[in-house]
């Protein structure tokens, strides 16, 4: 075996260094060529376009990630941040009923009570057997109606406590004369009714 080695080395040829052959100058196609030619098969696609793959694991992981974060935010009343941290989890996986609830309970204490109320029928819609998720629905419209009330929208008032009533028709909606009923009076220009401002 030595002796093959030896003989190579002492060959002319193998001594001479090889040759550097230059590459051919080539133009590269912009990448939005490629996508106008092949559309949106990703045969062509390099890995760098393509982006990491989400494994298996990843998703539940950023799942509990995102829930233990929305809960923190929860508990230091920071509403906004447990929005976000639900509404990612909710992006990641969208069938995550409690998280719809939850989400729901930061939009309350947003006083946002339009998506507390989606929140809250998504939740239902998911878990119709739930009756807590309805309860809470009929009590989140009660406070969007009585919002509209004190803000003089009687007409938008009235229809989210007629929503109210039509989810629980055994409950009183609202003990303080704000139960479905006629309708309050309302001046032409669309005001509240009371005495008219000094001038």
């Amino acid at each position: 075996m030595t002796d093959s080695r030896e003989e190579l080395e002492k060959d002319p040829l193998y001594q001479t260094p090889s040759q550097h052959i230059p590459k051919p100058w080539v133009t590269p196609a912009p990448k939005d060529t490629l996508q106008r030619i092949f559309g949106t098969s990703q045969v062509f696609w390099t890995s760098d376009d393509l982006g990491p793959a989400v494994t298996g694991s990843t998703v539940p992981h950023k799942v509990r990630e995102y829930y233990q974060q929305g809960h923190q935010c929860l508990e230091k009343e920071d509403w906004e941040l447990a929005v976000l941290f639900f509404s990612r989890a909710l992006h990641l996986d969208s069938q995550l009923v409690d998280f719809y609830a939850l989400r729901a309970e930061a939009y309350i204490q947003l006083c946002d009570f339009s998506s507390a109320a989606q929140n809250l029928r998504r939740a239902y819609s998911f878990q119709p057997e739930n009756t807590k998720y309805l309860e809470r629905l009929a009590f989140v419209l009660y406070l969007q109606g009585q919002c509209l009330f004190e803000q003089c929208a009687f007409r938008d008032a009235l229809n989210i406590f007629l929503q109210a009533c039509e989810l629980q028709p055994e409950q009183e909606v609202q003990q303080d004369g704000g139960c479905p009923g006629p309708e309050p009076e309302v001046q032409q220009d669309g005001g509240c009714p009371g005495p008219e401002p000094e001038v």
